[in-house]
């Protein structure tokens, strides 16, 4: 009898279950300045990273730009995938910054050729991997968010 009680009440609840989800909407996106987009519609993706470090005088007004460029993207319909990447090199200097990593270096080492720039720098910001400019230059950032979401995306 008891079986049959629980067997009951797993079924009834599966079923309440369903029901309840089945009629839920999905939460609309919003665009950055606060209207809901069409359903159809998707954020645009634009990667921002930002080579930094703890060790970098420079470097907390470039953290600040990221951090305001990922809360309120600068074009309607982008979102911006914000990557704070910090470089191991400053770190000789005496202090270790606990979130750097020789790979972030690399990776910036490997921009420095692709751009065909003669060093490496911190605070440096680099936009879908197209543009680099020193990384607390806000409208140089919004300037290249822009740019970058007018350029063709792959569909992923």
């Amino acid at each position: 009898m008891k079986l049959v009680v629980a067997l009951t009440l797993l079924i009834v609840g599966a079923f309440v279950f369903a029901l309840v989800n089945d009629n839920r909407e999905p939460a609309p996106t919003t665009a950055a300045e606060g209207t809901p987009l069409p359903a159809s519609a998707e954020a645009k993706p634009i990667i921002v990273e930002l080579f930094t470090s703890e060790g970098c005088s420079s470097c907390p007004p470039a953290d600040e730009v990221l951090a305001r460029l990922e809360q309120s993207p600068p074009v309607p319909g982008v979102e911006v995938i914000a990557l704070s990447q910090h470089v191991d090199y400053w770190n000789r200097l005496g202090w270790a910054d606990p979130f750097s990593s020789p790979q972030f270096s690399d990776r910036q080492k490997g921009y420095a050729q692709a751009f065909r720039q003669p060093r490496i720098y911190t605070p440096q910001m680099v936009v879908d991997g197209r543009a680099e400019f020193v990384g607390s230059d806000a409208r140089r950032a919004r300037e290249e968010i822009a740019k970058a979401a007018r350029e063709p995306k792959a569909q992923v």
